[in-house]
């Protein structure tokens, strides 16, 4: 019997948590056996994706179309009639996207491409999008829906009048737990944390969703009181957009470059995590944060901002949270948790094993085959 050819759909190939979600269905659905699988791109971006990709043997392609190109309705539509060829060239029976260009184009073209099951994979809240009229055409062609969030599933919903008894399949984001190449004592010395120093930290891309400026403004007001403290922020911060610009200026201003620290791309994410005392997550907007997944798993205390989504993975009577954009109640939860609370390590413990279990690989791999072959 043939292998069932099932494609990824990917943004970029960057290394970002939609980018890894989707790499690690396209490696889990190829070793099952029962699939064959390509993983597709709009665009190269950094490319830092294609090393991994190329490793485990899944065969890639750069459509080499921009984002910007897509906002002309002309070039769109362009570029799904090419999109259109080349599916009915690869012969595939099943598309998962990630991201919403990927869920709209999807949707747009699997019936013209011959493809039987398409999802429409909801992983972010995307109220700064209007519903087009591409978008509104696309949703006619009824997609298989799913979600990785209770939010996220809500959202999609509402926002494409799907009838109560309408399935949002869920799907959880995968993960698994690994060791850290350095130790907590050789990260902290590479990022010049003293022993004395509480070490808070935020794994999150510079984009103005993540709020990392909210963050700064409470770090800030933690520096005036005197306490000893480092923040860590990860990620690419080599680039020259306006807000990763905003908080570096912010920095230098208040004069915080001896508390803040950039830590670049990282790619020894446990061994980094180990060595936080404390996890940040101060997003406006969420699907279902891998960041947020991996400190919890990871067995760290964290601040997270109460928007459903994070509060969805630490539970509702999780009390270190502080409403979106409060620099003040933020700084507030800092404090309590710098004192180390009482029963921390035991919540933590607990959370972490229930989120574990949630969040793997396998559940993950049992979600799509199950939609793939329902």
């Amino acid at each position: 019997m043939s292998k069932k050819r099932v494609l990824i759909l990917l943004p970029v190939f960057d290394l970002g948590g939609a980018e890894k979600q989707g790499f690690y269905a396209a490696k889990e659905l190829k070793q099952d056996g029962e699939y064959d699988t390509e993983i597709w791109a709009f665009n190269k971006s950094s490319g830092n994706l294609i090393k991994l990709i190329e490793e485990e043997g899944i065969v890639y392609k750069d459509l080499n179309i921009s984002f910007t190109e897509l906002n002309n309705s002309k070039k769109r539509l362009l570029f799904y009639f090419q999109f259109i060829r080349k599916l009915r060239k690869s012969n595939f029976y099943g598309i998962l996207p990630f991201t919403y260009h990927a869920n709209l184009t999807t949707a747009f073209c699997f019936r013209f491409g011959g493809v039987k099951k398409a999802l429409w994979f909801q992983i972010a809240m995307e109220h700064h999008i209007r519903v087009g009229r591409f978008e509104k055409f696309a949703s006619r062609f009824k997609p298989i829906y799913a979600s990785n969030s209770l939010a996220a599933g809500d959202f999609i919903s509402k926002r494409h009048l799907l009838d109560n008894d309408q399935t949002v399949y869920f799907i959880p984001n995968p993960f698994e737990i690994k060791e850290g190449k350095l130790s907590r004592e050789e990260w902290r010395r590479y990022l010049g944390i003293k022993d004395d120093e509480f070490a808070f930290g935020i794994v999150a891309n510079f984009y103005h969703e993540k709020d990392h400026l909210t963050l700064l403004k409470a770090a800030k007001l933690l520096k005036d009181k005197g306490v000893k403290f480092k923040l860590i922020l990860a990620g690419d911060n080599n680039r020259s957009d306006t807000y990763l610009l905003k908080l570096k200026a912010f920095i230098l201003d208040n004069e915080l470059y001896d508390f803040v620290k950039f830590s670049g791309v990282v790619q020894d994410v446990p061994g980094l995590l180990q060595c936080f005392d404390c996890g940040m997550l101060t997003s406006s907007t969420e699907g279902s944060p891998n960041a947020l997944i991996e400190y919890v798993a990871y067995r760290r205390p964290v601040i997270v901002s109460d928007i459903k989504p994070n509060m969805e993975i630490v539970g509702d009577n999780y009390p270190y949270h502080f409403p979106v954009g409060n620099e003040v109640k933020l700084l507030e939860q800092m404090e309590s948790i710098i004192n180390r609370p009482k029963g921390i390590e035991k919540r933590m413990e607990e959370l972490g094993e229930k989120t574990i279990n949630k969040y793997s690989q396998e559940e993950n791999l049992k979600a799509f085959i199950s939609i793939l072959e329902a």
